[in-house]
């Protein structure tokens, strides 16, 4: 039996401090046992900032979104 499991996630800036939560996803989704099938990378239509985030930007903008495509069907997955 396969199970797949489609996952969206967005980074984030939270403090001055930097979340690169994708790549924590996919990490512990190898590491349960999920192969990462597949990854698409939306970008967003519209931008919003406020005026007082454009003072003070330390990180670059986040205007894209991540959707990962997991598969497990009781296969080892190998990485080297």
């Amino acid at each position: 039996m396969t199970f797949t499991i489609i996952f969206k996630n967005q980074d984030k800036v939270s403090s001055g401090t930097q979340y690169l939560s994708h790549v924590f996803i996919a990490n512990e989704a190898v590491k349960a046992g999920f192969y990462p099938r597949d990854l698409f990378v939306l970008l967003a239509k519209n931008r919003l900032t406020a005026d007082w985030q454009a003072k003070n930007q330390t990180h670059s903008r986040k205007y894209h979104c991540y959707f990962y495509v997991f598969e497990k069907d009781g296969r080892k997955v190998r990485y080297t």
